[in-house]
């Protein structure tokens, strides 16, 4: 993927498929909470984003699944419990819900701050899985919480990967903050208090698995009572995925997964073969996820503290302080004195020429001139391509998850699809919901296809009954689907479809981004301007009224506008609307990103066009800082900046543009 296209960045791609389909959105829940999106579906709940209209403050509500909820004996019992627990679980580590209540129509809310969280399974989707040290920052971390959590009394009994919370925003290779777990003890008051507290019911029933089957302990898949040690066994099983890319077991459906945590050994980790690192440590590591991960919970640690403890001991104790005091060695072992490699240093000489003569012949310094700018060209054209017309386009493909747990999860949703099937039939609301929850695995995966084929399947189906979603919402997903797959003509119909269908459903405006997102992308991917400039200024007009609580699309759509413009030469309504953006950008968390890299970039080029050179040398500047990062000191669009810059500063500043030459040959 070239970085003309963006990435990390809000497009038509960010606004989620699944995120406004819920009738939810635009209601508000006993006449306090106002339901804005919904920003999440787990295993225990969906959740949404919402403004409490009494505090005035933005909150997230999460949804109890009903197929949950209905199991419970006595909701306002357990709302009880869950609020004596909120009071109990006052930890810095644990992420705690401000309130519970059951609403009107007898439905369970959780309700937590709205602070900007990144969990952990979002980030191994990105990385497959994290370097040694920063996967220890994490067990550290989040060892800590799970030690604070028993000591209060509670189990976790949900551990998986989106549990495992970055409070600080997306982390980046060696800076992995703290991590926080969610959800403490929610699952074992939910489990005390149902009329069926076997854990097995809810791997064959119902479109989400409570607690993920990758993660269970063999006394859960058995549904026998569990302790901290069950616990600490799902822990190391996240652990183990952390460090190899995928859970220690996993199988073709849930059901095989569990008889895998009952029966398998797990595979041998072997992290000093590709774990960058102390090869002493890898294996200490390894001692402690395999004590973790005994079938017997008598062999296991007894206490997260013993976890903890071995787990700060295997980084800094010398061979003997391990074997006599690590709780994972049953018997003092000899271990393999690890290697220390230690890495040839180079340096590269760096020859910076130096103008010593201020009177040097007019001629002679031509001719340094026209070798250090053609040295700049040469430099310059290392650069990958970069295309300024393709500068908005959203990512046309997205590779395919190839996860084993892809499969499984795969696999589980199509056995159940067949059980609806023989047992309801496919005119049922029942087979509805079960290819709604295989529309959307697939669409999140990256299987466009297939997602497609189910999603016209749906359509067949809601004509008979009724479905999850709305005719409206199939074909929006549809026309995404078809988009991602460069299948522009039926993708414009679907998404034209889609709004006129919306229209007469009269759902909330915000339902309208993503295919007016789609239908402003094609046209702009073909140079046809006046329709691209049509839908977004639609688009504008929607998001206008939501920017508040969605900065993140105003400032996207305002850009894709104003570089519409740029492109079709309209010059002052580029600036306005590049300027707007980045005003709106600067006033709400002004967070470095590749949108802000390419906004700066392109009101730079317009500036430019408009004449106005040092307006634009500023943006261009501003443009050069963010690059560095976002996407990076090498991408395309750093070239083209520089390229840029350099050019306008050869008019009014050229001991500068030499100064950058100069740079950017050494």
């Amino acid at each position: 993927m070239s970085d003309n296209q963006p990435q990390n960045t809000p497009d038509a791609q960010a606004f989620s498929l699944f995120q406004e389909v819920d009738p939810l959105i635009g209601t508000t829940i006993d006449e306090r909470f106002r339901i804005l999106e919904c920003i999440g579906r787990g295993s225990l709940s969906v959740a949404y984003k919402a403004r409490d209209t009494k505090a005035g403050e933005l909150r997230v509500l999460k949804k109890v699944h009903k197929h949950i909820s209905d199991n419970i004996r006595s909701l306002k019992a357990l709302e009880v419990d869950l609020k004596k627990m909120l009071t109990n679980c006052q930890s810095q580590n644990l992420i705690s819900y401000v309130d519970v209540f059951v609403s009107a129509a007898n439905d369970l809310y959780l309700i937590s701050s709205s602070n900007p969280q990144v969990n952990l399974e979002s980030v191994l989707t990105k990385t497959g899985r994290l370097a040694l040290p920063d996967a220890l920052a994490l067990a550290l971390s989040s060892v800590q919480a799970l030690c604070e959590g028993h000591k209060l009394g509670y189990l976790h009994k949900s551990m998986k990967p989106s549990n495992f919370v970055y409070l600080d925003g997306e982390p980046t290779t060696g800076s992995f903050g703290a991590v926080k777990l969610a959800d403490f003890g929610v699952a074992q008051l939910i489990g005390n208090h149902s009329v069926s507290k076997s854990q097995v019911q809810f791997m064959t029933h119902g479109r989400e698995t409570m607690g993920s089957p990758m993660y269970f302990s063999p006394e859960m898949c058995q549904g026998l009572s569990s302790d901290a040690r069950s616990d600490i066994y799902s822990f190391a099983c996240v652990l183990y995925e952390v460090l190899t890319g995928k859970p220690p077991f996993v199988g073709k459906n849930a059901i095989e997964t569990a008889y895998k945590h009952l029966k398998d050994e797990p595979a041998a980790m072997n992290l000093v073969e590709w774990q960058e690192g102390d090869e002493r440590l890898c294996k200490r590591i390894e001692t402690i996820i395999d004590k973790c991960l005994k079938k017997e919970p008598e062999n296991r640690y007894q206490k997260a503290t013993e976890l903890q403890s071995d787990l700060t001991l295997a980084q800094s104790a010398s061979d003997e302080e391990w074997q006599a005091n690590a709780v994972a060695l049953q018997a003092p072992q000899k271990l393999i004195a690890g290697k220390y490699a230690i890495p040839k240093l180079s340096k590269n000489t760096i020859l910076i020429p130096v103008v010593a003569a201020v009177g040097l012949l007019v001629g002679i310094a031509a001719l340094w001139l026209f070798f250090v700018t053609n040295n700049f060209n040469s430099s310059i054209s290392k650069y990958p391509a970069f295309n300024d017309n393709e500068m908005w386009l959203v990512v046309k493909k997205v590779n395919q998850t190839n996860k084993e747990s892809f499969n499984a999860r795969r696999d589980t949703a199509l056995d159940a699809l067949q059980l609806v099937r023989s047992e309801h039939g496919i005119n049922s609301e029942d087979y509805a919901g079960a290819l709604a929850a295989l529309v959307e695995l697939y669409a999140n995966s990256g299987y466009w296809k297939e997602a497609q084929q189910r999603l016209t399947e749906m359509l067949d189906v809601t004509e008979r009954v009724k479905g999850p979603w709305p005719k409206s919402q199939l074909y929006r997903i549809l026309s995404y689907c078809q988009f991602m797959q460069n299948q522009y003509e039926e993708s414009e119909k679907s998404a034209n479809e889609s709004l006129k269908l919306m229209a007469q459903e009269k759902v909330p405006s915000a339902m309208t981004i993503q295919p007016l997102n789609i239908l402003g992308d094609i046209a702009s991917s073909k140079n046809e301007y006046d329709k691209a400039v049509s839908a977004y200024e639609r688009l504008y007009q929607v998001v206008s009224t939501i920017k508040e609580e969605k900065p993140s699309n105003f400032c996207d759509t305002t850009s894709r506008l104003a570089d519409v413009y740029r492109r079709r030469g309209d010059f002052a309504p580029a600036e306005k609307f590049y300027n707007e953006s980045l005003v709106w950008w600067e006033t709400h968390g002004k967070i470095p990103s590749l949108y802000a890299t390419k906004s700066h970039y392109g009101l730079g080029l317009v500036l430019a066009k408009e004449g106005k050179i040092s307006q634009a040398e500023d943006a261009l500047s501003k443009a050069m800082k963010l690059a560095q990062n976002f996407p990076g000191k090498k991408s395309a669009i750093m070239g083209a900046i520089k390229k840029k810059y350099v050019e306008l500063l050869w008019r009014d500043k050229p001991l500068e543009a030499i100064k950058l030459c100069m740079q950017e040959k050494s």
